[in-house]
């Protein structure tokens, strides 16, 4: 049961945090705003167009490496863009931190910080993971064994800022934060943090 609600705490927190950051235009992390940028191109909204998205990359986690699939596979690929949206929506109300920069920079790195916290709630009990997440395990146990994890995470972050940027997407000082920094403080994170958790 701890392992479950590590699952469900850590992407409720996710995309909580995730929609603030896009309601105060810093910046999400490469993967929403790639999606955001698609979902914009094609006229979808966000959780539905992720939906999609994820379920492509799906299919190679499934060829690859199903190990990776399982509970919070599905919770991460259901709920996350759909948070992000309502958590935009409930923002609203609060438009005028808008209006302070330095109220914006603040809570913009709280929120990486809480970003690679809820990666590691959610990733550390080992119930499966969200297809965008695996793609770095899989090609580091794979195909690139001698280099570290965080590198090929943040070379998957920077391609995915690529391609939002190409789509349009708005890019924020956020956003390039977490392609260079999300890979490493995740990995902080399930070290000194979440993994300690189920450790046992």
């Amino acid at each position: 049961m701890q392992r479950i609600i590590s699952v469900i705490f850590g992407n409720v927190l996710m995309g909580v945090v995730v929609g603030i950051m896009s309601f105060m235009k810093v910046g999400t992390d490469v993967f929403t705003g790639m999606n955001l940028g698609i979902s914009d191109k094609i006229g979808m909204s966000l959780g539905y167009e992720e939906l999609i998205v994820n379920g492509l990359l799906l299919i190679f986690v499934i060829v690859t490496a199903r190990k990776y699939i399982g509970f919070g596979t599905i919770v991460n690929m259901v709920i996350i863009g759909f948070i992000v949206e309502w958590t935009e929506k409930w923002m609203q109300p609060l438009a005028f931190i808008n209006d302070y920069f330095w109220l914006r920079m603040v809570l913009m790195v709280i929120g990486i910080l809480l970003l690679s916290l809820s990666l590691g709630f959610y990733l550390s009990p080992n119930m499966g993971m969200a297809p965008y997440d695996a793609l770095a395990y899989i090609i580091h146990e794979k195909w690139l064994t001698n280099v570290q994890y965080r590198y090929i995470r943040m070379t998957q972050d920077v391609i995915a800022l690529i391609i939002g940027f190409v789509l349009g997407t708005t890019i924020g000082p956020n956003t390039f934060i977490s392609s260079f920094l999300l890979g490493p403080l995740i990995q902080f994170m399930r070290t000194h943090v979440t993994d300690r958790l189920f450790s046992e």
